[in-house]
């Protein structure tokens, strides 16, 4: 393929490329961004055939016979492919700037869109922190109830049975003073018993001896009669 064949076929593919721009302009809404890549791409490939499309629209617009290098049906040709060129240049261009734009816009809207998307999730991250820490909060707290109940328990019940420990001891104590007493009760009534046998003996002794010496005298009188 000549090189001018080359250069119509590059341009051809640079006004589709600008054709489906255009008509997507039309359709659904798509990313400038995502755009702005494709129009550089054809901006720049357009930028790169200027200089071939200058040289042929030179040669075409020569005007001496002895420097002409065309027929008249190449520089047609020429011609009608330059005049192509400049409108897809001129589209090129224009779809660039307008499309520099809207990704311009479009990425400030994306960058504002992650700082809202990072701000909510600190703010989720933050919020799911504090309730972390309020249900830890609150665990300590239960916790600490439940250690202050327990230890409340085990102090009621030390007290109990301290207060059973007393009240047994107590008991005990009064069980011994009344055994005591009761003890010292039955040795008095035996002291007192012991007392009264060792009367009631002595008085019987007494009784005794007082009859001995009665039968003495009588026996005494009974002899001296005799």
């Amino acid at each position: 393929m000549t090189l001018f064949g080359k250069t119509c076929s590059s341009l051809e593919e640079c006004e589709k490329v600008l054709q489906a721009l255009h008509d997507a302009d039309t359709s659904p809404p798509a990313s400038a961004i995502e755009r702005l890549a494709k129009v550089r791409s054809v901006v720049d490939t357009l930028q790169g055939l200027r200089e071939v499309a200058d040289k042929f629209k030179k040669n075409a617009d020569e005007t001496d016979p002895e420097k002409k290098t065309y027929g008249s049906g190449m520089v047609q040709k020429v011609l009608t492919f330059y005049e192509r060129f400049t409108v897809a240049s001129a589209s090129a261009n224009a779809l660039l700037e307008s499309t520099e734009k809207n990704a311009a816009v479009e990425e400030a809207a994306l960058r504002k869109a992650e700082e809202e998307a990072r701000a909510l999730k600190q703010a989720e991250e933050e919020q799911k922190r504090a309730q972390l820490e309020e249900a830890a909060r609150v665990a300590r707290l239960a916790e600490e109830q439940e250690r202050a109940r327990r230890k409340a328990e085990a102090e009621y019940a030390e007290a109990a049975r301290k207060r059973a420990e007393e009240e047994s001891e107590r008991k005990a104590a009064e069980e011994a003073a009344k055994a005591e007493e009761k003890r010292k009760l039955e040795l008095k009534e035996q002291e007192e018993l012991l007392v009264a046998q060792q009367l009631a003996e002595a008085k019987a002794d007494a009784t005794m001896r007082s009859a001995v010496q009665e039968v003495a005298i009588e026996m005494r009188a009974e002899a001296k009669e005799v």
